[in-house]
């Protein structure tokens, strides 16, 4: 086999070396750009610095997964089928998973609002900064690595891959730290990863993960646990035990956001469907 034929992932073992390149990759990006970024940016001011330090770490993010996915002929482009349809999905699966969790927090008394009035200018900024990084996860994770995994190992294998990789970069990232979290991680990419396959396309799982974080960040300050969040709408925070969303993690090492992903993961997983084959360019 030639060396292109290694680039492309045209065999097993070719295949999981680019799905390990690709991760590799991902974490040198997420665990060694930001100190570099901040030294270079450091009279610059707090605005300016968010701004550069999210382009400065997603844009070569996307540029790798324009790249090579081109080389391996996946298309990081494709919607699926009804994106429009599949949009109004995602953010149902998005915004209706946080309220679940929330509504638990709230009928278990361990939810607290802190009065406040948002900074809008704030929100506005953080909206397309919050939404750029989900986008470039999903085409990362779901729209490169996935579909050279499933060409390779089939779509169970190809999912679960992808999913441990994406708590692994969000290990490596220090967003999830303790055994819960990076198991809701996993299960969130569990959940994206078959949103994917099962619509054809990135649409769903793009919406679904911008939605469920802009709705637990920005819309209802849920990111960091505990404090006030002048960029939030509405600023509550989790108290109690760990288990349920006390600590510094919050809403993310929440048992009730595990009970969540798997009420909407089982279903999909076990949903009998003829399922559509991933785009190619």
């Amino acid at each position: 086999m030639n060396a292109m034929a290694w680039v492309r992932g045209e065999t097993r073992p070719a295949a999981a070396l680019v799905a390990a390149v690709a991760l590799g990759l991902g974490l040198i990006i997420i665990r060694f750009l930001p100190p570099l970024l901040s030294a270079a940016m450091g009279s610059l001011g707090p605005i300016t610095q968010a701004v550069a330090m999210t382009v400065g770490l997603f844009g070569p993010m996307i540029a790798a997964a324009a790249i090579w996915s081109a080389v391996t002929n996946v298309s990081v482009k494709a919607l699926g089928a009804a994106p429009g349809r599949m949009a109004v999905a995602g953010a149902a699966f998005g915004i209706g998973g946080v309220l679940i969790c929330v509504l638990y927090a709230a009928v278990a008394n361990t939810l607290v609002h802190t009065p406040g009035t948002p900074d809008i200018g704030l929100l506005l900024l953080m909206t397309p900064l919050t939404l750029l990084q989900c986008v470039v996860e999903e085409v990362y994770f779901r729209g490169w690595i996935q579909p050279v995994l499933t060409r390779a190992f089939g779509p169970v294998a190809a999912i679960a891959a992808t999913s441990l990789a994406f708590a692994a970069l969000h290990f490596a990232a220090e967003v999830a730290q303790t055994p819960l979290s990076l198991l809701n991680v996993a299960l969130a990419g569990l959940l994206f990863g078959l949103l994917a396959w099962r619509t054809g396309g990135l649409m769903a799982p793009m919406v679904a993960h911008c939605a469920w974080n802009w709705t637990e960040s920005l819309g209802l300050g849920l990111f960091p646990n505990p404090g006030v969040d002048p960029t939030a709408l509405v600023d509550l925070d989790l108290t109690g035990s760990a288990l349920w969303g006390g600590s510094a993690e919050g809403l993310n090492a929440s048992l009730a956001v595990t009970f969540v992903l798997l009420a909407f993961c089982v279903p999909l997983a076990l949903w009998k469907s003829s399922l559509p084959k991933p785009a190619t360019v």
